[in-house]
């Protein structure tokens, strides 16, 4: 396997974004503020080509093989997420204003959700293509975001995990992170994990 770990290009969106997607599953309903899979698709395509803001090429990182992505992870300081959401609620409440359905749809769960905390390096979202789990690709995206970790001097990584999801849970802890929390994102129980690094 001639893997490769780099920083996302704007290029990149296509396969990026879909493989995030499959990391946030219904968070990516409110991101877009649809329910419609194409409107979210254009939207998280959009989304990642802009600079800083929480779905943006430059806090995700590639694992890519033959030029092809084969896995995105995003991640950046607990302590940015509010600045990161910025832009996409100041766009979703444009299309969506108080008082709308689509403010509590979209907009609530984005200001009321609570992910990571402001003292550690959070992976808002980590995802593999398919075709190639189980060949310890999310494992090496997982030591590249400790790396990232201590350049920008944080002690420790976070991670989310759903209860029901006991085959990243196990993994995570596999790979030194232990249960914090119970935090609940969009109406979804997580595991809010954390690693000492």
């Amino acid at each position: 396997m001639n893997m490769i770990i780099r920083k996302a290009h704007e290029k990149d969106s296509l396969k990026a974004t879909k493989l995030i997607w499959t990391a946030i599953e219904n968070c990516a309903n409110a991101f877009a503020g649809s329910n419609d899979s194409r409107i979210i698709e254009q939207k998280l395509n959009e989304l990642f080509e802009v600079p800083y803001n929480r779905m943006s090429y430059e806090i995700c990182t590639i694992a890519e093989e033959d030029n092809e992505v084969i896995g995105a992870m995003i991640t950046y300081p607990g302590q940015e997420k509010e600045e990161l959401d910025k832009k996409i609620i100041d766009r979703l409440i444009i299309e969506n204003p108080k008082g709308s359905s689509g403010y509590d749809e979209f907009v609530k769960p984005i200001l009321e959700a609570r992910e990571a905390f402001d003292d550690e390096y959070y992976i808002d979202s980590l995802a593999v293509d398919e075709n190639y789990r189980g060949q310890k690709i999310g494992t090496k995206l997982i030591a590249h975001a400790e790396t990232l970790a201590k350049k920008k001097g944080f002690d420790k990584v976070s991670i989310l995990a759903e209860e029901y999801n006991t085959k990243a849970c196990a993994l995570y802890r596999r790979l030194g992170f232990e249960d914090d929390c119970i935090l609940v994102v969009s109406g979804h129980s997580y595991n809010h994990l954390v690693k000492k690094i």
